[in-house]
């Protein structure tokens, strides 16, 4: 009887931990070697990963980037695909550009779209344009077209 070997159900996302540690990493070498850690400045100026979903068939991942704009007070979430290629995961694409929150990204069953929220502003994508709407739901199909 012969036995197949899984991985641990969170090992796919073993990658995308290692780009959270390296983007930390690489905020905190910034920071002024005079300071005995990074400021509060700082903290919001490094994105915040959320929302990480794996693909049905276990090789992309899509998450959430939320990054802060301190000068315009704003913040802006956007949603983000790395693929698995072979035994390697490619570099992370961004899918959404969008100048407010576009978030909560679920698969379709079949892996080939996926769902989200998003937010508009009442005249359109222009910053700073009022108080943005009621969240709509989107679908983004990921084969194109």
């Amino acid at each position: 009887m012969s036995r197949t070997r899984r991985s641990a159900p969170g090992a796919a996302l073993g990658p995308l931990l290692v780009l959270l540690s390296t983007t930390a990493g690489a905020a905190a070498a910034q920071a002024d070697a005079d300071r005995p850690g990074p400021s509060l400045e700082d903290l919001f100026t490094v994105g915040q990963v959320g929302s990480v979903q794996l693909s049905p068939g276990g090789d992309a991942i899509l998450y959430t980037v939320a990054e802060a704009d301190l000068e315009a007070n704003e913040r802006d979430t956007e949603i983000w695909l790395v693929r698995r290629v072979g035994t390697a995961w490619d570099a992370p694409v961004r899918l959404t550009h969008h100048p407010e929150d576009d978030t909560n990204p679920r698969w379709h069953p079949d892996g080939g779209s996926f769902a989200f929220l998003s937010s508009e502003r009442p005249d359109g994508d222009a910053p700073g344009g009022g108080a943005p709407q009621a969240r709509k739901l989107y679908v983004m199909d990921l084969r194109g077209g």
